[in-house]
């Protein structure tokens, strides 16, 4: 929808989907990074909704913002023989943020001059479909005969996460300079998480070294920069 003669554009998208036998690709038993499985989960739900703001007051300044709403999660994944991973139904499917949120301007002036910002928001979200937490690495570390409460600190649940970024330049016909900055907050948070899996001949939480990493955020960082064009 526009309005103000195109100025103000407004969009809202609502969405309610079902799959069946979905596709996962899931970490295999190794430690090589191109060592993957695949799973099918027999039936997945997700829906939401996504509302976008874009508003250009001037023909120089331009201000967006948007949020995504989503819940996703398993109705039907059979997964190991028993026990409480039999089947990952009501488990949230992984990498699926129920909230997302962005917000920044642009500034291009008819002089060459530009800038923007952008704000940027992450809701928490589990990294594998297993869905693990601090109680399953408890009784795991227990059976290995491990320190449970360090076991109990674990999760594979990512938090959430905030960023903000900065570009600011000149530009002719011929070559433009800019500098930049990105993670201006210097949030350093984990985007990835794997301490175990559940073995799925057993149904037991493994705690295996070679399925142990994590991932973290880019730190902040600073540069300046020149296109050419020719």
């Amino acid at each position: 929808n526009a309005f103000l003669d195109g100025a103000l554009i407004a969009n809202v998208n609502v969405f309610y989907s079902i799959y069946t036998d979905q596709q996962l690709r899931l970490p295999g038993e190794s430690a090589d990074t191109i060592d993957d499985r695949i799973e099918n989960a027999g039936e997945t739900t997700l829906y939401g909704a996504e509302f976008q703001i874009d508003y250009s007051p001037t023909d120089e300044l331009n201000m967006f913002a948007s949020i995504g709403l989503l819940e996703a999660e398993f109705d039907d994944f059979p997964f190991a023989p028993d026990g409480p991973f039999a089947n990952l139904a009501g488990n949230d499917v992984p990498d699926a943020p129920n909230i997302t949120f962005s917000v920044g301007a642009s500034y291009d002036h008819a002089s060459g001059v530009f800038g923007s910002i952008a704000f940027s928001y992450i809701g928490e979200h589990f990294a594998d479909v297993d869905n693990l937490e601090g109680d399953d690495f408890r009784a795991a570390y227990i059976a290995a005969g491990l320190d449970p409460d360090f076991g109990a600190t674990l999760t594979e649940k990512i938090d959430d996460r905030t960023d903000l970024t900065l570009r600011i330049g000149y530009e002719t016909e011929y070559f433009t300079i800019f500098g930049f900055a990105t993670n201006l907050l210097d949030t350093e948070v984990l985007t990835d998480a794997n301490f175990g899996s559940v073995n799925q001949a057993t149904g037991e939480v493994a705690l295996s070294p070679s399925e142990t990493f994590v991932t973290v955020n880019t730190p902040r960082a600073f540069g300046v920069g020149i296109d050419l064009k020719f």
